[in-house]
C-alpha cells in the first residue's frame, strides 16, 4: 500500500524511500495525504518544458542499444554523478536513434535530484527545441506583439541562467544573424558561468561550424570541456512495432 494518494502516478515511486519504508513517516501522519516531494517534482517538471511524449524518461527506461564503443561507460559515469553533470554533446546523422530521449533522461534525473530546490517560478532544468525557439525569435518581429516578445525574452533569459539546459537538434532550421547572435550570447554566458548544457544534433562538428549554420566561434564553445557521445543504431521510429 502506498503512503500517499499521489504515489501511484509518481515517476519515482519505485525508488522513493518513503514508499520502501527506509524513511519512516511521522506518527501523526494522516493516510492518503499528498506528498510534498511530489508537489515540488511536478512543478519542476511543469517548468522544464519536457514534452509529454518523454514524461516518463527516467534512468530505468534507457535502452542501451544506441550506445557504441565507450559511450555507455561515459553515460554511466554521468548518471552516477548527475549533480555534477558536465557539458554533453550527442550527435549522429541518423535520426530516431535515441539522442533526444537520452538527453531528456539526463535532464529528468537532474530535476529529480534537485526537485526540492524548486522555487515554483524558475526552472531547475529546461528543454528547448532549437528550431522551435528560433521560430519564436523570428515570429516576434512578424507579430509585433509586446506580450509575445516578452515570452520570447523570458524563454531566452531562462536558457541563459537555468542550472541545466537541453538544446535539442541544435543547428536545425534557418539560422539568421539574429539567431546566431542570440545563440552565441546564451552559450557563451553558460560557458563563463560554468552552467552545464546538453546538446543533441544530427550534424557533425564540421557541418555546424559552417558560416551558413552556427559558425566556428559557437561550435568551439559547444564542444568546450564536453563529453561527446556519437551514439549509433537505426531509426526506431521507422521500425517500432
Amino acid at each position: 500500500m502506498f503512503p500517499y494518494n499521489t504515489c501511484q502516478k509518481c515517476i519515482v515511486k519505485d525508488r522513493c524511500k518513503r514508499v520502501t519504508g527506509q524513511v519512516k513517516l511521522p506518527d501523526n501522519y494522516v493516510e492518503g495525504t499528498e506528498c510534498s516531494g511530489y508537489i515540488y517534482l511536478e512543478e519542476a517538471f511543469r517548468l522544464s518544458n519536457i514534452p509529454k511524449e518523454y514524461r516518463c524518461s527516467i534512468l530505468s527506461s534507457i535502452d542501451t542499444k544506441s550506445y557504441v564503443g565507450d559511450d555507455l561507460q561515459k553515460l554511466n559515469n554521468v548518471f552516477r554523478d548527475i549533480q555534477n553533470i558536465p557539458n554533453i554533446v550527442m550527435f549522429n546523422k541518423n535520426k530516431g536513434i535515441g539522442k533526444t530521449r537520452t538527453g531528456i533522461t539526463l535532464l529528468t534525473e537532474f530535476i529529480i535530484a534537485n526537485a526540492m530546490s524548486c522555487d515554483f517560478e524558475n526552472p531547475i532544468g529546461l528543454y528547448v527545441k532549437f528550431g522551435s525557439w528560433s521560430n519564436m525569435v523570428r515570429e516576434q518581429y512578424q507579430f509585433n506583439d509586446s506580450d509575445y516578445s516578452k515570452r520570447v525574452a523570458k524563454a531566452t533569459r531562462w536558457m541563459k541562467k537555468v542550472p541545466l539546459l537541453l538544446l535539442d537538434d541544435i543547428g536545425s532550421g534557418r539560422t539568421t544573424d539574429i539567431i546566431r547572435d542570440l545563440t552565441y550570447d546564451i552559450i557563451d554566458y553558460r560557458k563563463e558561468n560554468m552552467l552545464p548544457t546538453i546538446y543533441t544534433s544530427n550534424m557533425t562538428m564540421e557541418e555546424m561550424s559552417r558560416e551558413s549554420c552556427l559558425g566556428e566561434i559557437i561550435v568551439s564553445r559547444i564542444y568546450f570541456n564536453a563529453v561527446v557521445l556519437q551514439l549509433g543504431g537505426v531509426d526506431r521510429r521507422l521500425y517500432r512495432s
